[in-house]
């Protein structure tokens, strides 16, 4: 009974171990500042776009996804946005992505 307790505990502690390294938690200031030097000078400093058919962040456009998506989007571009993949690591993203969330 000891053995099997013991490897109940030794799986959970791996688990948890294993699932940790992924868990992030973006950080909604750092995304300001990348966000004011790479999206606003077409979303606006206070996400009001003044460009036609440019999401307007301070009225949630455009925020109706899951960060995944917003992630994969801002990777890969969309019309004029260009794709920041390689140029900003997805931790960086994930800062934008928080910060713009804020902006509602």
């Amino acid at each position: 009974m000891n053995i099997i307790f013991s490897l109940a505990v030794i799986f959970s502690l791996l688990s948890v171990s294993a699932v940790s390294r992924d868990v992030y938690a973006a950080d909604s200031i750092k995304g300001d500042k990348i966000y004011q030097q790479n999206c606003s000078n077409c979303h606006g400093t206070h996400g009001v776009s003044n460009i036609s058919g440019v999401a307007d962040f301070s009225r949630g456009e455009g925020l109706f996804k899951s960060d995944v998506e917003l992630l994969k989007l801002l990777q890969r571009g969309k019309g004029m946005m260009p794709a920041y993949q390689g140029r900003l690591s997805d931790k960086e993203l994930l800062d934008v992505i928080a910060y713009m969330r804020t902006l509602r």
